[in-house]
């Protein structure tokens, strides 16, 4: 059985999706649930993963 977070343990969700997309939820404006739809949290997006992982030219970063 799902549960909803609690308020008095959780500030912020921090969610990245399947496309990269990064999130950072306040849990006031998801109280109470136990399903998101990301569609309707799209004011919350903060950044995409390809970001973080390219470097200040466009390339990508690959590890050594």
């Amino acid at each position: 059985m799902a549960v909803p977070y609690d308020p008095d343990e959780v500030d912020l969700l921090f969610i990245v999706d399947g496309d990269g997309w990064m999130y950072l939820i306040e849990l006031a404006a998801v109280a109470g649930k136990t399903v998101l739809s990301l569609n309707a949290y799209r004011r919350y997006r903060c950044g995409n993963v390809g970001a973080l992982l390219s470097s200040p030219s466009g390339e990508p970063v690959v590890a050594a």
